[in-house]
C-alpha cells in the first residue's frame, strides 16, 4: 500500500494529520511479529533510494544487495550528515554513526544516477 498524501485518522473529537512515511513505517512493523524482526526497509522515487533503518547496528555497518545504479550521494535524511558507501558487485556496505539519529526509525538517502 502506497500513500502518497497526508492522511487523516480520527481520534475521538481530533483529526490528526500524518506524513506517509508514518504509514509505510507502520505497515512495515505490523506485518512483522516484533518490531525487532525487521531490521529496515526502503522506498524510493526518481535518482533517490530511502533506506529506513529499524534496528540500528551496533557496529555501524549495514550491508545492502546490489544497488544497480551507480549512487552518486549519501547522507542521513535528520541533519544531512554524509554516509561513508562502499558499492560493489557483489552490495552496498552503509559505514554509518554508532548511534542512530532517531530512536525508532532512521533514514539514510541514497542518490542514484539514472
Amino acid at each position: 500500500m502506497r500513500k502518497t498524501e497526508s492522511t487523516e485518522m480520527k481520534n475521538s473529537d481530533k483529526n490528526i494529520s500524518l506524513p506517509p512515511i508514518f504509514w509505510l513505517a507502520l505497515s512495515l512493523l505490523c506485518s512483522w511479529p516484533t518490531a525487532k524482526a525487521a531490521a529496515a526497509a526502503s522506498s524510493t522515487k526518481p535518482g533517490k533510494i530511502y533506506i529506513i533503518i529499524f534496528n540500528w547496528p551496533a557496529n555501524g555497518t549495514f550491508e545492502l544487495p546490489v544497488i544497480k545504479h551507480k549512487i552518486t550521494g549519501d547522507f542521513l535524511l535528520a541533519g544531512h550528515e554524509p554516509v561513508q558507501i562502499l558499492q560493489s558487485e557483489t552490495g552496498v556496505t552503509l559505514k554509518l554513526p554508532v548511534t542512530a539519529p532517531d530512536k525508532v526509525a532512521s533514514v539514510v538517502c541514497l542518490e542514484t544516477a539514472h
